[in-house]
């Protein structure tokens, strides 16, 4: 469970493989409407068996005066034994029309049972020459479950889709590579 100030944003995708997964959320909420600045409060619940419970990693973004916004994902789930990557990726960019003037990019990937001190690592696709990504957390959620979460800001004018693959930083994992990407695009609010 993921709360934002008492507002509980909405589950979107979860990618995932025989022993670990991320999930994405999003939501909106007015929480400012006098002017003044506004403390969030993010806290994560887990509601499952103690016994079984891991490690847990968040990465939260939070955007203001936004009036609009739009969103493509894709996902591919794996729990192949020996697995060495995850994909390609093929996201477009989402919303039609103007007025989109902010974009960010999102690459998430999952891998189970790897060997020690190994993360997944995303390779992204000769058409996003223009695209820098930069990790924004990595590292281990239990016994041997990694994750790692990548974003880059686009600018309007040099929009191409999401495409890659989702591998390791070397070896293989036992029991799965997965990749979430998510491709999200806003309006801001005229101040």
């Amino acid at each position: 469970t993921v709360t934002l100030a008492g507002h509980t944003p909405t589950y979107q995708a979860c990618a995932k493989t025989a022993y670990n997964a991320v999930a994405l959320y999003t939501g909106t909420a007015d929480l400012n409407t006098s002017g003044s600045s506004q403390s969030i409060t993010f806290s994560f619940n887990n509601s499952g068996d103690a016994d079984y419970a891991g490690g847990w990693a968040l990465s939260i973004m939070t955007y203001d005066y936004v009036d609009e916004f739009a969103q493509n994902t894709a996902v591919i789930n794996s729990n192949t034994e020996g697995a060495t990557t995850a994909g390609p990726l093929n996201v477009s960019p989402p919303g039609a029309g103007t007025g989109w003037q902010f974009s960010t990019k999102l690459v998430t990937g999952v891998a189970s049972n790897p060997p020690d001190n190994v993360n997944p690592s995303w390779t992204k696709g000769s058409g996003e020459s223009d695209t820098t990504y930069s990790v924004l957390q990595e590292g281990d959620n239990g016994t041997n479950e990694v994750s790692e979460t990548s974003r880059s800001q686009v600018q309007a004018g040099t929009l191409s889709n999401i495409t890659g693959t989702m591998g390791l930083d070397s070896g293989s994992a036992n029991t799965g590579v997965g990749v979430m990407g998510t491709y999200i695009r806003f309006k801001p609010t005229q101040q």
